[in-house]
Protein backbone atom coordinates (compact mmCIF):
# COMPACT_ATOMS: atom_id res chain seq x y z
CA UNK A 1 0.00 0.00 0.00
CA UNK A 2 2.97 2.27 1.18
CA UNK A 3 4.48 1.53 -2.53
CA UNK A 4 1.35 2.48 -4.15
CA UNK A 5 1.21 6.09 -2.44
CA UNK A 6 4.70 6.76 -3.13
CA UNK A 7 4.40 5.79 -7.16
CA UNK A 8 1.47 8.58 -7.03
CA UNK A 9 3.40 10.92 -5.11
CA UNK A 10 6.22 10.66 -7.88
CA UNK A 11 3.59 11.36 -10.63
CA UNK A 12 1.74 14.02 -8.76
CA UNK A 13 5.21 15.53 -8.79
CA UNK A 14 6.10 15.25 -11.97
CA UNK A 15 3.06 16.16 -13.14
CA UNK A 16 3.09 19.32 -11.03
CA UNK A 17 6.56 20.59 -11.97
CA UNK A 18 5.31 20.14 -15.70
CA UNK A 19 2.17 22.43 -14.93
CA UNK A 20 4.52 25.05 -13.23
CA UNK A 21 6.95 25.60 -15.68
CA UNK A 22 4.13 26.38 -18.12
CA UNK A 23 2.37 28.40 -15.99
CA UNK A 24 5.08 30.87 -15.36
CA UNK A 25 4.56 30.60 -11.84
CA UNK A 26 0.60 30.41 -12.16
CA UNK A 27 1.12 26.90 -10.82
CA UNK A 28 3.75 25.63 -7.89
CA UNK A 29 4.37 22.39 -6.49
CA UNK A 30 5.48 21.75 -2.67
CA UNK A 31 6.86 18.62 -0.47
CA UNK A 32 5.21 18.40 2.55
CA UNK A 33 6.77 16.15 5.33
CA UNK A 34 5.73 16.40 9.04
CA UNK A 35 3.36 14.20 11.90
CA UNK A 36 0.20 14.25 13.19
CA UNK A 37 -0.76 14.28 16.92
CA UNK A 38 -4.24 12.68 17.51
CA UNK A 39 -7.12 11.60 19.76
CA UNK A 40 -10.47 9.85 19.44
CA UNK A 41 -13.51 11.98 20.57
CA UNK A 42 -15.84 9.07 22.18
CA UNK A 43 -12.81 6.57 23.72
CA UNK A 44 -12.87 8.48 26.87
CA UNK A 45 -8.99 9.03 26.40
CA UNK A 46 -8.28 12.54 26.23
CA UNK A 47 -4.93 14.33 24.93
CA UNK A 48 -3.29 13.98 21.38
CA UNK A 49 -1.26 11.06 22.18
CA UNK A 50 -1.15 8.79 18.89
CA UNK A 51 1.75 10.51 17.09
CA UNK A 52 1.55 9.65 12.91
CA UNK A 53 3.56 10.57 9.55
CA UNK A 54 1.86 13.08 7.70
CA UNK A 55 3.72 13.11 4.42
CA UNK A 56 2.97 14.04 0.58
CA UNK A 57 3.14 16.92 -1.91
CA UNK A 58 0.45 19.98 -2.97
CA UNK A 59 -0.26 21.96 -6.10
CA UNK A 60 -0.74 24.96 -6.07
CA UNK A 61 -3.01 27.43 -8.26
CA UNK A 62 -2.35 31.36 -8.05
CA UNK A 63 -5.72 33.42 -7.58
CA UNK A 64 -4.48 36.46 -7.24
CA UNK A 65 -1.30 38.40 -5.71
CA UNK A 66 -1.91 36.56 -1.93
CA UNK A 67 -4.56 34.52 -3.08
CA UNK A 68 -4.10 30.72 -3.74
CA UNK A 69 -6.24 27.55 -3.85
CA UNK A 70 -3.96 24.05 -3.43
CA UNK A 71 -5.01 20.21 -3.51
CA UNK A 72 -2.22 17.94 -1.54
CA UNK A 73 -2.63 14.38 -1.73
CA UNK A 74 -1.40 12.84 1.52
CA UNK A 75 -0.79 9.95 3.61
CA UNK A 76 -2.23 10.80 7.24
CA UNK A 77 -1.58 8.33 10.38
CA UNK A 78 -4.04 8.97 12.99
CA UNK A 79 -5.89 7.07 15.69
CA UNK A 80 -5.80 7.09 19.56
CA UNK A 81 -3.30 6.58 22.70
CA UNK A 82 -4.60 6.01 26.54
CA UNK A 83 -1.12 7.74 27.34
CA UNK A 84 1.80 8.37 25.24
CA UNK A 85 3.69 5.97 26.92
CA UNK A 86 2.98 2.55 27.78
CA UNK A 87 2.63 0.66 30.87
CA UNK A 88 3.43 3.97 32.90
CA UNK A 89 0.30 2.78 35.33
CA UNK A 90 0.22 -0.70 34.53
CA UNK A 91 -2.82 -0.71 32.76
CA UNK A 92 -2.51 -2.26 29.37
CA UNK A 93 -2.36 0.35 26.67
CA UNK A 94 -5.44 1.11 24.36
CA UNK A 95 -4.29 1.95 20.76
CA UNK A 96 -6.03 2.45 17.67
CA UNK A 97 -3.79 2.79 14.10
CA UNK A 98 -5.92 4.52 11.70
CA UNK A 99 -3.56 5.22 7.89
CA UNK A 100 -5.59 7.45 5.18
CA UNK A 101 -5.16 8.51 1.85
CA UNK A 102 -5.98 12.44 2.05
CA UNK A 103 -6.66 15.01 -0.27
CA UNK A 104 -7.83 18.28 0.95
CA UNK A 105 -8.62 21.37 -0.87
CA UNK A 106 -7.07 24.38 0.93
CA UNK A 107 -7.58 28.37 0.28
CA UNK A 108 -4.08 30.30 1.69
CA UNK A 109 -4.36 34.04 1.99
CA UNK A 110 -0.49 35.28 2.01
CA UNK A 111 0.51 38.74 4.18
CA UNK A 112 3.74 39.91 5.45
CA UNK A 113 5.31 40.71 2.07
CA UNK A 114 9.66 40.34 2.11
CA UNK A 115 10.46 42.52 -0.96
CA UNK A 116 13.85 41.30 -1.47
CA UNK A 117 13.35 37.34 -1.73
CA UNK A 118 9.56 38.25 -3.64
CA UNK A 119 7.78 35.41 -1.15
CA UNK A 120 5.20 36.41 1.42
CA UNK A 121 6.43 35.50 4.93
CA UNK A 122 2.80 34.15 6.65
CA UNK A 123 0.15 32.74 5.45
CA UNK A 124 -3.20 31.57 6.85
CA UNK A 125 -5.20 28.75 5.62
CA UNK A 126 -8.77 26.68 5.35
CA UNK A 127 -10.50 24.08 3.67
CA UNK A 128 -11.99 20.59 3.22
CA UNK A 129 -10.86 16.85 2.73
CA UNK A 130 -11.50 13.70 1.38
CA UNK A 131 -9.83 10.91 2.80
CA UNK A 132 -9.94 7.01 2.86
CA UNK A 133 -9.47 4.51 5.36
CA UNK A 134 -6.55 2.26 4.20
CA UNK A 135 -5.43 0.69 7.11
CA UNK A 136 -6.82 -0.04 10.86
CA UNK A 137 -5.42 -2.00 13.83
CA UNK A 138 -6.86 -2.13 17.45
CA UNK A 139 -5.25 -3.30 20.66
CA UNK A 140 -6.87 -3.29 24.33
CA UNK A 141 -9.99 -1.92 22.66
CA UNK A 142 -13.93 -2.83 21.95
CA UNK A 143 -12.81 -2.86 18.25
CA UNK A 144 -9.56 -5.07 18.47
CA UNK A 145 -10.42 -7.63 15.18
CA UNK A 146 -13.27 -5.97 14.51
CA UNK A 147 -11.85 -2.29 12.83
CA UNK A 148 -14.68 -3.11 9.97
CA UNK A 149 -16.69 -1.46 12.07
CA UNK A 150 -15.26 2.06 11.27
CA UNK A 151 -16.01 3.96 8.33
CA UNK A 152 -13.90 4.02 5.37
CA UNK A 153 -14.94 7.46 3.87
CA UNK A 154 -13.82 10.55 5.86
CA UNK A 155 -14.96 14.16 5.12
CA UNK A 156 -12.51 16.89 7.65
CA UNK A 157 -12.24 20.55 7.98
CA UNK A 158 -8.96 22.19 8.37
CA UNK A 159 -7.90 25.43 9.28
CA UNK A 160 -3.86 26.59 10.09
CA UNK A 161 -1.09 29.32 10.13
CA UNK A 162 2.61 28.54 8.28
CA UNK A 163 5.72 30.70 8.97
CA UNK A 164 8.35 30.96 5.70
CA UNK A 165 12.06 30.96 6.86
CA UNK A 166 12.74 32.16 3.05
CA UNK A 167 11.32 31.77 -0.01
CA UNK A 168 11.11 27.83 0.06
CA UNK A 169 10.97 26.15 3.30
CA UNK A 170 7.75 27.03 5.57
CA UNK A 171 6.55 25.30 9.43
CA UNK A 172 3.10 25.18 9.30
CA UNK A 173 0.43 24.51 12.29
CA UNK A 174 -2.74 22.76 11.08
CA UNK A 175 -6.15 22.10 13.26
CA UNK A 176 -8.05 19.33 11.70
CA UNK A 177 -11.02 17.84 12.31
CA UNK A 178 -13.37 15.12 11.34
CA UNK A 179 -16.74 16.22 9.86
CA UNK A 180 -17.95 12.69 9.71
CA UNK A 181 -17.88 10.08 12.30
CA UNK A 182 -15.19 7.34 12.40
CA UNK A 183 -17.61 5.15 13.60
CA UNK A 184 -21.90 5.93 14.67
CA UNK A 185 -23.02 4.09 17.83
CA UNK A 186 -26.58 3.26 15.84
CA UNK A 187 -23.88 0.35 14.34
CA UNK A 188 -23.02 -1.71 17.85
CA UNK A 189 -25.55 0.27 20.54
CA UNK A 190 -23.06 -2.11 22.74
CA UNK A 191 -20.45 1.07 22.25
CA UNK A 192 -21.77 4.15 24.58
CA UNK A 193 -20.37 6.88 22.22
CA UNK A 194 -19.84 7.60 18.43
CA UNK A 195 -16.11 8.35 17.52
CA UNK A 196 -14.57 11.33 15.71
CA UNK A 197 -11.52 11.71 15.04
CA UNK A 198 -9.31 15.07 15.87
CA UNK A 199 -5.65 15.95 15.12
CA UNK A 200 -2.80 18.84 14.91
CA UNK A 201 -0.63 18.38 12.29
CA UNK A 202 2.63 19.86 12.58
CA UNK A 203 4.89 20.06 8.86
CA UNK A 204 7.83 21.35 7.18
CA UNK A 205 6.94 22.85 3.18
CA UNK A 206 9.56 22.74 0.91
CA UNK A 207 8.72 24.65 -2.03
CA UNK A 208 10.11 23.20 -5.45
CA UNK A 209 9.18 26.48 -7.78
Amino acid sequence: MIRKFVLWMVAGVCLLLSSAVLGQRTFGATLLAGFNASQIDGDDYAGFNKVGLNVGIRGDILLSEKMQVGMELIWSQRGSRSELLAGQSGVPQLKIDLDYVQVPVLFKYNDWYIEDGDYYRVHAFTGLSYGRLMRAKAENSFFEGQTELFRKNDIGFHIGAGYLFNENLALTIRFNRGLTLLFDRRDNPLVARSHLTRYLTFRLEYSLL
